[in-house]
């Protein structure tokens, strides 16, 4: 992961944090910092302090060469770039622009300021998706329960199955529907159940194929005719609930 501070001369504004690599990148904005562009005091308005990919792309395109410029392919090869890539684009220059006074500076992780460090701790490490609820299991080992009211969001999850940003900065459902961790950590319902609970329940209750012919003592092609005849329920194709097993035999 590659970290750049977008600053001036006095002040760090925010960071991007990035993997180059696969184009992968978003914003955290420092708010403890005054005198703001437009585009942070957008977000600071409204409470919000993690910018998503979404809208960090439109803040680096708004600030670099567009794809669509005349003499983009001289360009990219006086870069030393094979494709457009805008967010390079954008390092190369760092981070430039006419409109203020902001630049790019690249920095180590133990650099950024205490409050965005602190606020990072609380990112996603996992979570569950049931109907109108996210139950989130946070970096920091609290667990929230977010429950979905709003009934336009609701409308564009149905059937939507929900992911997790590379970082762990926000849970996506599409691009109309995604929950960034500061707001689900502000937003949720604190629970009393860790990610490590669940992770030691997984790990005792999973069965795999070969656990259910040893607990059943029987062949895979009879674990095979019990699913077939719906008798034995997977959770995917080799995969089952311990209980449901030990169910089985008492049947």
């Amino acid at each position: 992961m590659k970290i750049y501070a977008i600053r001036d001369k006095l002040n760090v504004y925010g960071y991007i944090f990035s993997n180059n690599e696969h184009n992968n990148y978003y914003m955290e904005i420092n708010d403890r910092t005054d005198n703001h562009s437009v585009f942070f005091h957008i977000f600071l308005e409204k409470g919000e302090r993690v910018i998503n990919k979404d809208w960090t792309k439109r803040y680096v395109e708004e600030r670099t060469i567009p794809i669509d410029r005349q003499n983009i392919v001289d360009i990219l090869r006086d870069a030393k770039m094979k494709y457009y890539n805008e967010l390079l684009l954008f390092i190369k220059a760092k981070g430039k622009s006419s409109m203020d006074n902001y630049y790019l500076e690249e920095v180590e992780y133990g650099e950024i300021v205490d409050s965005v460090k602190l606020r990072r701790e609380k990112m996603i490490l996992d979570f569950i998706f049931d109907n109108d609820k996210l139950i989130i299991f946070f970096k920091d080992g609290v667990t929230k329960v977010y429950y979905i009211k709003d009934e336009e969001e609701l409308k564009y999850i149905s059937n939507e199955e929900p992911f997790l940003s590379i970082f762990g900065e926000e849970i996506i459902f599409n691009s109309r529907v995604r929950y960034t961790y500061d707001y689900l950590y502000n937003n949720g319902k604190e629970v009393d159940f860790s990610y490590q609970s669940l992770r030691n329940y997984m790990n005792k209750n999973i069965y795999k194929t070969g656990d259910v012919t040893s607990t059943l003592g029987c062949s895979r092609q009879y674990v095979y005719i019990l699913k077939e005849d719906d008798k034995l329920k997977p959770m995917n194709e080799d995969v089952f609930i311990k209980n449901d097993v030990i169910r089985f035999l008492g049947k």
